[in-house]
C-alpha cells in the first residue's frame, strides 16, 4: 500500500498498488507528450527501458496461464474496437462541422 498525507486537509489517502502503477505510467506518459524536449540518446534509452518492461510484463501475465493471457488479448481487442470507434466518431463530427460552414 501507498500512504499520501495531505497536510492541507489533514486526510490520509491510500491507494492499492495497482493504482499506484497506473498513476506511475500516468506520469510516464504526460512526460512523453513532450517527447520533442529530449535528446535523441534520452529517448533511446527510454525505448530500450520500455522494451525490457514489455518483455517482463508479457513473461508475468503468461506465466498466469491461458485464461490471464485470453483476457488480455480480448481487451486488447475491445481497448482497439473503443479506439476506431472513436476515430469515427472524430471523422463524423469533423463532416458535421465541414457542412455547418457551408
Amino acid at each position: 500500500w501507498y500512504e499520501e498525507s495531505a497536510e492541507e486537509t489533514e486526510m490520509e489517502v491510500t491507494y492499492t498498488p495497482d493504482e499506484v502503477l497506473i498513476h506511475e505510467m500516468d506520469e510516464l506518459d504526460c512526460q512523453l507528450l513532450n517527447m520533442k524536449e529530449y535528446d535523441v540518446q534520452t529517448l533511446k534509452v527510454c525505448k530500450e527501458q520500455v522494451q525490457e518492461w514489455v518483455e517482463r510484463l508479457t513473461i508475468e501475465i503468461d506465466s498466469r496461464g491461458p485464461e490471464a493471457k485470453n483476457s488480455q488479448i480480448e481487451e486488447e481487442r475491445l481497448w482497439y474496437s473503443e479506439i476506431f470507434a472513436l476515430g469515427g466518431s472524430i471523422n463524423h463530427l469533423k463532416s458535421t462541422m465541414e457542412l455547418a460552414r457551408k
